[in-house]
């Protein structure tokens, strides 16, 4: 399979970006270009009770930000060395915004991590990756999270 367009979707943890170092090195041997990106989900009820502490509006766009800042750092570093990067900020649920991307931008693969929750934890928060894998229009590589 030929890849022309590689997808990184990043969360902004260290963790995911170990995907980038893994599609930088796929990137070299395919000559094919990075799409850095990252998805500002929306602030919901998880901050009720908080509201006193800090605005929904302001955590919002400290994420922004923060996420934005995160992917353009990556994307100049990469580009220092020579890779053909680009970076997209979007709006919405990780898992759709993915998906909606591949189709949009003719992703061929998309290289992201997965933190392995299991039991409980997995159950109550989804998995994007897990999601991404079943509705992905492309192929998807998965960097696991080494066990402790």
């Amino acid at each position: 399979m030929e890849y022309n367009n590689i997808l990184v979707p990043l969360d902004g943890s260290e963790f995911s970006r170990k995907a980038v170092l893994v599609a930088a090195n796929l990137a070299t041997i395919a000559k094919t270009s990075l799409l850095l990106f990252a998805v500002v989900e929306p602030i919901t009820s998880q901050l009720e009770g908080y509201a006193e502490f800090v605005s929904g509006a302001d955590l919002y766009e400290q994420i922004r930000t923060e996420l934005q800042t995160m992917l353009d750092e990556e994307a100049e570093r990469l580009a220092a060395v020579g890779y053909l990067v680009s970076t997209k900020l979007e709006e919405g649920f990780a898992n759709e915004a993915i998906v909606e991307t591949c189709e949009s931008e003719a992703i061929d693969l998309v290289v992201m991590t997965t933190h392995g929750r299991k039991g409980v934890a997995h159950w109550f928060m989804g998995s994007v990756t897990e999601k991404v894998v079943r509705c992905a229009p492309c192929s998807v590589l998965v960097v696991r999270q080494p066990s402790s």
